[in-house]
């Protein structure tokens, strides 16, 4: 098995890669069901409509993701945050958030 992607194969979004300590406060179940709009998906359906690994995906369903992963992943799909995860702001730095 190649470790190489075919030419014809999508890249996958490349997200930022997160420390040990870094808190991880937001639920990928939070993006599955704004890009499912109320539809059941399963996780290949999301790893194609999205671009991002099926294997990224799954590790979040366990460990969640960072402020970090989750901008990136929310401008990736040109959307804000917060409209994806409504506590983003509850976890803003306090000069952002106010």
């Amino acid at each position: 098995m190649s470790h190489y992607r075919r030419r014809d194969e999508p890249p996958t979004l490349q997200l930022p890669v997160a420390g040990r300590t870094e808190p991880k406060p937001y639920s990928i179940d939070a993006l599955i069901a704004h890009l499912s709009n109320g539809h059941e998906m399963t996780v290949p359906e999301i790893a194609i409509r999205t671009g991002i690994a099926e294997r990224s995906l799954y590790r979040w369903t366990v460990s969640g993701l960072t402020d970090r992963q989750a901008d990136h992943l929310a401008t990736a799909l040109d959307e804000h945050p917060a409209s994806i995860w409504p506590e983003w702001w509850a976890h803003a730095p306090a000069e952002v958030a106010s």
